[in-house]
């Protein structure tokens, strides 16, 4: 890399004219790590993390004292590891000063980027926050080469709270229990269809954000991994996210998913899809559950339950049918993985979608549902109480669109909230 390009990436953003226009993400707070440590923010392309670097240089940010690239740049495609040092070097030329905050984006463009982030570290003279959009490759390289000098947050696209903070529908409190829980559950509707990728929140057409939601599956997606893992089974990886697509808040077995795709003339072992879906969920495209047991023997020989990352992605195939009850449990199910839990599902005398929290301790069983009915309060309620009792899960919830009531069952009180209040409450942390 010429020394021009690294002076030219640097002055721009020394001399920008302030910083983008800025919607705050709800997420708690981040602060840039010590001098010589690394703060890893790593969650999928388009989710928002070089805005939320912008928020935090925004923060952080004195005369020169935060330096920001994009590893992307079209000016440093021909980057080696040690042209690191002639941005260092054109950030002491035009401030003076070693920047205090080094923010690099999607660090993993960068060759060899671990060592040089241990060389980094070695010096002391940064804080360090990198993102990525790959969890395998960020945590194993990073956890490798610092040995304990780093801290990584995932970051998802937008929760409901900061959905509505995007569309400028302000709420506390009191809202829950006033006229407004009506615009609530209206903004709930708007949540599932719409997804939590903040450039298609704020797209204006619902076609704008068809188009967006699209480009993203083919680009950023499908075709990213193609490149990144070498996948020559392209027919395969496309076969398996289409029918994540369709088949999102279900259990989904690797053993039958290859029969099918075999039996329609794509061939495919199960090792192969198996390899497939870890790199889906690596990419953050997908995330899966296992179940409830504590023999890891079981754990892989039952189907995981497999989520999109961003519900919005449903709208992409075709032949799109609006199935609010998955998409309803899929917002769920990301909400409890954003807020650090570790949910699995529960089969046996019933089935319960979400078990979570720490065995002795405090366990909760959620039901998830768009209404309770006289059509399936009994399945539900069973499943859930056949958790209870396997598990030892001590609150018992369910979740439905709009229904808030108290039910005893069996000697148990069972919790019905309706899933804006309890998006708006937070998943019980991690």
């Amino acid at each position: 890399m010429q020394y021009e390009n690294a002076r030219s990436v640097v002055a721009e953003w020394l001399d920008r004219d302030g910083f983008p226009e800025l919607l705050e993400r709800r997420m708690p707070s981040l602060e840039p790590p010590p001098r010589g440590s690394v703060l890893a923010l790593v969650g999928p392309r388009r989710s928002g993390k070089t805005f939320l670097m912008y928020q935090m240089s925004e923060e952080v940010d004195g005369s020169g004292s935060s330096l920001l690239v994009d590893m992307e740049d079209y000016r440093l495609v021909s980057m080696e590891p040690g042209d690191i040092e002639l941005l260092l070097r054109a950030h002491r030329e035009l401030t003076g000063s070693d920047p205090a905050h080094l923010f690099l984006d999607e660090v993993q463009a960068l060759p060899d980027w671990s060592h040089v982030l241990r060389t980094l570290c070695n010096r002391r003279k940064s804080s360090i926050i990198v993102s990525g959009s790959n969890s395998a490759l960020l945590e194993r390289e990073i956890s490798t080469e610092l040995r304990g000098r780093y801290a990584a947050r995932r970051v998802y696209p937008l929760s409901f709270a900061e959905f509505l903070g995007f569309r400028g529908c302000g709420y506390d409190r009191l809202s829950p229990h006033t006229e407004r829980s009506g615009e609530l559950a209206g903004a709930l509707r708007d949540y599932l269809a719409v997804g939590g990728f903040p450039e298609v929140v704020l797209a204006r057409s619902a076609l704008r954000r068809r188009e967006l939601l699209t480009s993203y599956f083919k680009t950023v997606f499908l075709s990213d991994l193609l490149d990144r893992y070498e996948i020559h089974a392209t027919g395969v990886m496309q076969k398996l996210m289409e029918h994540l697509l369709t088949s999102f808040a279900a259990p989904f077995s690797i053993s039958r998913f290859t029969g099918r795709i075999n039996a329609a003339g794509t061939p495919a072992s199960k090792k192969t899809v198996s390899a497939f879906l870890g790199y889906l969920e690596e990419v953050f495209f997908t995330a899966t559950t296992q179940i409830c047991t504590p023999s890891a023997h079981r754990r892989r020989l039952n189907p995981r339950k497999a989520y999109l990352v961003d519900h919005g992605f449903a709208v992409v195939p075709h032949r799109y049918s609006e199935n609010l009850g998955s998409l309803l449990e899929n917002a769920v199910g990301i909400e409890l993985l954003r807020s650090g839990q570790r949910p699995c599902y529960f089969h046996g005398r019933g089935e319960c979608d979400f078990v979570f929290g720490e065995p002795g301790d405090h366990v909760e069983a959620l039901q998830v549902c768009w209404a309770l009915d006289d059509g399936n309060r009994e399945r539900e309620l069973r499943g859930l109480l056949s958790a209870a009792e396997q598990t030892g899960a001590e609150k018992l919830t369910v979740v439905t669109a709009d229904q808030r009531e108290t039910v005893t069952e069996r000697g148990r009180k069972i919790g019905v909230v309706p899933a804006w209040d309890w998006l708006l409450q937070g998943a019980p942390k991690g």
